[in-house]
């Protein structure tokens, strides 16, 4: 929950504390006013980028939050805002970041008991999400950039602390190719990488001016490269400059090839371009490219003009795609997405070969009924047990066929339900039945499957076959005669085949182990489509109660339930857990 009285509270104090300071200074004569009055400003402009940063926070714009946060601690530094600035940065699971300020809170000495154990406590849970990258390469004063952001140049003074996931490095010296790569960083893991550089042998010259001799910052592939007027050297191909000066000034990127052994000459115009816009691709090292211009790998986080622009997304293996985003100067903007791998490409097929399947799964069924005729009375849940395995062949491309065997057995009790025995040439005599009904046997069918993701593995399967078992129905009961005499029927259990053909739906979330084992939980929907006859056909009847006789052929004593249908078509949900291995 972000702070909201307590920010009121804190900013206050912080108010209070530097007006002080600014009373109590000896100042010249008129001084006084202004600077308070420029204290004022601050606070106000504070609290208004802190009330800005709540209500975007409760609208889950957490990036957005994280901007008006981060500028509320800029003009009047509060606890609040910190606070709430290191929430923003968990939502966006930049737990560097996140770890960053809550050293710098614990540092604080007019922390209470309580908050000092939150944020001790806050510390443990992101040291565990955080581990450190070095980056070496023989090559000094090389521009270290981390996931497009500029981290420092070589030698670094020591590894960088990375929040846990996959990162793009890239490293640049005027002169040599551009090295570039992606790591994995673990919580609490302490990665490396090496780069080398190679100086590039043929090249040409660039230079970079701004429209009216303005002195900005020029940009070149994502990398501060110098003032303008700039010139450097850079490798034969196309390059994304633009410039960036103080505040909002810069200019929009522009694209530009370098000939070789020519000076290519560029000239652009800065201006304001109020409107923040970061871009967060899927993987990470995928091109990003605004308004048609390239702008380099991974994330990206820049300032444009106002209005409408085109992001597009490529990588290698993956679908490209296009959006169109409106940017306004009040709400900086996070454009995240993930790219759909492509089937068809090489690279895809290279990393989802063809592979054979072997599944192993265990569930519950559960239901309401076995879809007999056997309506009324207490009604218990079906439960039982399910065993299916499954050996199958799975393309690059996700999709799959499996044939699949299984094992079904499941129950349902039904009591008090009305009933009456119909005795040898007398009239019908009522009274209640109890079922025990069973249905068990082995299952063989075919599934059809599609499946989706690496490290956590979506799949959606749509299965059919048959059911050849058997079903059974223990019945016992309790009748009163005409003349009133109340007498109970012992169990009598009757069998028979049941043959049904089943459709099975399915959808599966599993966890990849290894290379060649993944675990799965999942939910199947088993409908049991009857196509046999499964009937009560009374053939072993039972005494009734009005035979004065212990003879039972001296009188019409003998009695039966009548023909009903056992079981039918019935639908069960069916969680399942297991393991597939893949070879």
């Amino acid at each position: 929950m972000v702070a909201r009285y307590v920010g009121s509270v804190v900013l206050a104090v912080a108010f209070s504390a530097v007006s002080s300071h600014v009373l109590g200074q000896s100042l010249p004569p008129g001084s006084v006013a202004p600077q308070l009055r420029t204290a004022e400003s601050a606070k106000a402009e504070a609290r208004a980028s802190f009330d800005r940063g709540i209500t975007l926070f409760d609208n889950g714009a957490y990036d957005a939050a994280l901007v008006e946060f981060q500028r509320a601690r800029r003009l009047f530094p509060t606890r609040s805002a910190s606070r709430n600035a290191e929430l923003a940065l968990r939502k966006l699971h930049r737990f560097d970041e996140a770890l960053d300020i809550v050293e710098e809170l614990l540092r604080e000495s007019s922390l209470s008991d309580a908050e000092r154990r939150g944020l001790v406590h806050e510390l443990h849970e992101l040291t565990a999400v955080v581990g450190t990258l070095a980056v070496g390469c023989a090559e000094s004063d090389a521009a270290v950039l981390i996931n497009g952001i500029e981290r420092g140049k070589t030698p670094l003074p020591r590894p960088i602390r990375m929040s846990a996931g996959t990162h793009v490095v890239r490293v640049f010296k005027e002169g040599f190719l551009p090295y570039e790569t992606r790591v994995e960083v673990a919580g609490q893991e302490n990665a490396t990488v090496s780069a080398t550089l190679h100086a590039f042998m043929q090249g040409g010259r660039l230079a970079v001016s701004e429209d009216r001799g303005a002195a900005v910052h020029v940009v070149v592939d994502g990398i501060v490269t110098g003032t303008t007027p700039w010139e450097g050297t850079l490798p034969v191909g196309p390059h994304t400059v633009w410039l960036k000066g103080d505040g909002d000034v810069g200019s929009p990127p522009a694209s530009i090839d370098v000939a070789l052994n020519r000076l290519s000459k560029l000239s652009l115009v800065s201006e304001p371009v109020p409107c923040a816009l970061r871009v967060e691709p899927t993987p990470v090292n995928a091109r990003v490219a605004l308004d048609g211009v390239d702008v380099g790998s991974g994330v990206f986080r820049g300032s444009l003009r106002c209005g409408g622009h085109v992001v597009e997304l490529a990588a290698p293996g993956f679908l490209p795609t296009k959006k169109t985003l409106s940017l306004s100067k009040d709400i900086p903007f996070v454009f995240t997405d993930s790219l759909d791998r492509d089937p068809n490409s090489a690279l895809f097929r290279a990393a989802n070969p063809s592979r054979v399947t072997f599944d192993l799964r265990a569930g519950v069924p559960t239901g309401a009924s076995l879809g007999g005729s056997l309506a009324g009375g207490s009604q218990g849940p079906v439960l039982g047990l399910a065993v299916q395995a499954g050996a199958g062949y799975q393309l690059g491309s996700g999709f799959g066929l499996s044939l699949d065997v299984g094992f079904l057995t499941v129950g349902q009790s039904i009591n008090q339900r009305s009933a009456s025995a119909f005795p040898i040439g007398l009239a019908p005599q009522p009274g209640e039945v109890r079922d025990e009904l069973g249905l068990s046997g082995p299952m063989l069918g075919v599934s059809l499957a599609l499946e989706r993701g690496e490290r956590v593995v979506w799949s959606g399967r749509l299965g059919a076959g048959a059911f050849l078992g058997s079903w059974s129905d223990v019945r016992s009961g309790a009748f009163t005669t005409a003349g009133g005499l109340a007498y109970a029927v012992p169990a009598v259990t009757e069998r028979g085949e049941a043959r049904f053909a089943y459709l099975n739906p399915e959808v599966r979330i599993g966890l990849r182990l290894s290379k060649h084992i993944v675990a799965q939980v999942g939910i199947q929907a088993l409908a049991l489509l009857n196509t046999s006859s499964a009937t009560w056909s009374d053939s072993k009847p039972f005494l009734a109660g009005q035979c004065p006789s212990p003879d039972i052929r001296a009188c019409a004593g003998l009695a039966g339930y009548g023909a009903s249908k056992v079981v039918g078509t019935s639908l069960l949900a069916l969680p399942l857990i297991g393991v597939r291995y893949e070879l």
